[in-house]
């Protein structure tokens, strides 16, 4: 079993918080961590799906790999919504957006879509933002501009949270 994250860090603009909502759906390539075969197609997912396992278990996402045919699973394990730190003392450092306990399979790529949450410190507030590209609004409350612009992300494994918190002030 290996566990991983998504970290991610931004250049904000009249911004106070980005979340990433608990029900996000996931974007993903894979790698099977037995043969290496690694998903052609993006695989979409989220804590709502929920898959039998062979094991008579439950994950979130379940398939059989092309190359060796081996079951394997993931299971997104981030507890609650997660923000990433926006102040000027943190901005622009790498945060965890979601955390994954991985059966025979590796996170090789992350892909942002729609979904996100953002909030300037007038209140205002948008829902379901796209982070694929920069992006930018006007905050009618606070009569400024707002915007989360150069949206970069990693996939770090971990052993365990406090690791990953101190793997991830490293980056």
């Amino acid at each position: 079993m290996v566990l991983q994250a998504v970290v991610v860090k931004a250049e904000l603009e009249n911004v106070d918080k980005v979340t990433c909502p608990k029900n996000n759906q996931w974007s993903l390539k894979l790698s099977c961590s037995n043969c290496g075969e690694v998903t052609e197609k993006w695989v979409v997912f989220s804590t709502e799906d929920q898959n039998p396992t062979g094991a008579k278990g439950i994950s979130n996402f379940v398939a059989k790999c092309k190359g060796c045919r081996r079951e394997n699973s993931i299971d997104i394990t981030s507890p609650t919504d997660y923000s990433f730190p926006i102040d000027e003392n943190n901005q622009n450092k790498y945060a965890p957006i979601g955390t994954f306990e991985c059966r025979g399979l590796e996170i090789t790529e992350y892909q942002p879509r729609d979904g996100f949450l953002v909030t300037a410190p007038t209140g205002s507030k948008w829902e379901d933002v796209d982070l694929s590209e920069d992006w930018n609004e006007y905050d009618e409350k606070g009569q400024c501009s707002v915007g989360v612009m150069s949206y970069t992300h990693k996939i770090v494994s971990f052993k365990s949270l406090a690791t990953l918190m101190k793997e991830i002030k490293d980056l």
